[in-house]
């Protein structure tokens, strides 16, 4: 009824309350006393499968939805366990999809910021090629990158494929400065998104991104196709 989304149950469970006339403050604190539960971990717990839920819900591919999945699952088991290693997630995300790329931010943003897993400061978009485009020379490059990640701890580069035949030198700094100040503050999370195929490209030319920076990426080959093909069958039907 619910597709298990334990956030709707609890709502549900208010809505008879109130019905009812029952408190509902005093139902839930009775079900936590009598089975022992720490609300503030069940209330950790109804979030992760919220969101479990909310993956389950975007459009595209399953392999998408299976890395964020495993993403959420490890920040989750690190709030609760916190001699875990620590593991920045740094992602390429191959895709243009603006959806795509806007639904991926806001959970894992909103995920992050209620388990404590970055640090407090801001989630920022910079236009990759607008970015190349506006600073002044190579070391404007460095300047602005280092001033991004003083500022936010959550910085999503889109359009990155765009950048591949603007001035080679900018574009060489940018990646530079990425892999120098990516770990600055280390509760921190870096995106690149853009056409996938680019998008590998440009960053495999860069051992200290592909080796150290950027371990996990989110391959969304095949999204648009997929995409496309279940809302024409959607018209046809």
């Amino acid at each position: 009824m619910f597709n298990q989304s334990p956030i709707e149950i609890a709502v549900y469970v208010k809505h008879l309350c109130e019905n009812v006339g029952v408190n509902y403050k005093d139902v839930f604190n009775a079900i936590y006393n009598k089975f022992d539960i720490n609300q503030e971990k069940i209330a950790k717990m109804a979030y992760y499968r919220e969101y479990l839920t909310k993956v389950d819900n975007f459009d595209g591919a399953e392999n998408l939805k299976k890395d964020l999945k495993e993403i959420f699952t490890y920040i989750k088991n690190f709030s609760e366990n916190p001699r875990l290693p620590y593991i920045q997630f740094n992602l390429l995300l191959g895709t243009e999809n603006t959806k795509t790329i806007n639904d991926t931010v806001n959970a894992l943003n909103r995920f992050c910021r209620m388990n404590n897993y970055l640090s407090n400061k801001n989630v920022l978009f910079v236009d990759a090629e607008m970015f190349i485009k506006t600073t002044k020379d190579n070391t404007d490059v460095f300047i602005q990158v280092d001033k991004l990640y003083n500022e936010n701890d959550f910085i999503v580069f889109t359009n990155v494929h765009r950048i591949k035949y603007l001035n080679e030198f900018r574009v060489d700094s940018l990646f530079i400065a990425i892999g120098k100040y990516y770990n600055k503050n280390p509760r921190t999370m870096t995106i690149l998104s853009g056409e996938q195929s680019v998008l590998y490209e440009l960053v495999k030319k860069y051992d200290r991104l592909m080796n150290h920076v950027f371990l996990h990426k989110l391959d969304i080959e095949g999204y648009e196709l997929e995409l496309v093909k279940s809302k024409v069958i959607k018209d046809i039907k």
